[in-house]
């Protein structure tokens, strides 16, 4: 499959698309509109705060505010080379998310990005009635080895550490 263009978000690129306000989340990086149907692949290029330091992703996780039954769900998060991808679906007409994105790295750095989504709100009636949950849902992951992460990015498996 090939990755969208326009729903690819490049960490340290001056190109438009990156970095502008939409209240509540002013400043925020987004990608672009959303509507509460799509079924849709979404992109962060980390490729230059990677190359910066000559590391390269060891786990990453993502997950979405707000959360619950009716709200954009995430599914198949991965990560190609330094290309973190996840597939986003639903959502509520008018609704701004935010998708936060964590990454750990060989080296044991820790990356953090908060990226905005807005489903078209003139896909609604009127103002969206309030969310189950105004956090964040339950993070999904992606790791190199394929184990789950424990605490501060170590690999765990069966209740042991690997590191």
């Amino acid at each position: 499959m090939t990755q969208s263009a326009s729903r690819t978000i490049i960490i340290g690129a001056t190109s438009p698309g990156g970095i502008y306000g939409i209240l509540p989340f002013a400043g925020t990086l987004r990608w672009s509109m959303a509507e509460p149907g799509d079924n849709l692949d979404y992109y962060l290029d980390v490729t230059r705060p990677l190359a910066d330091v000559g590391d390269t992703i060891a786990s990453a996780s993502l997950s979405v505010s707000p959360s619950g039954t009716g709200e954009l769900q995430a599914a198949n998060l991965t990560v190609n080379g330094s290309v973190i991808g996840w597939w986003g679906s639903g959502g509520v007409a008018g609704r701004n998310y935010l998708v936060r994105i964590d990454a750990v790295t060989a080296g044991g750095r820790t990356f953090e990005w908060f990226v905005g989504l807005l489903v078209d709100p003139r896909s609604g009636r009127g103002r969206p009635c309030p969310p189950p949950s105004a956090g964040y849902g339950t993070a999904i992951t992606w790791t190199a080895s394929g184990l789950p992460v424990g605490i501060y990015g170590q690999t765990t498996y069966g209740g042991s550490v690997y590191g």
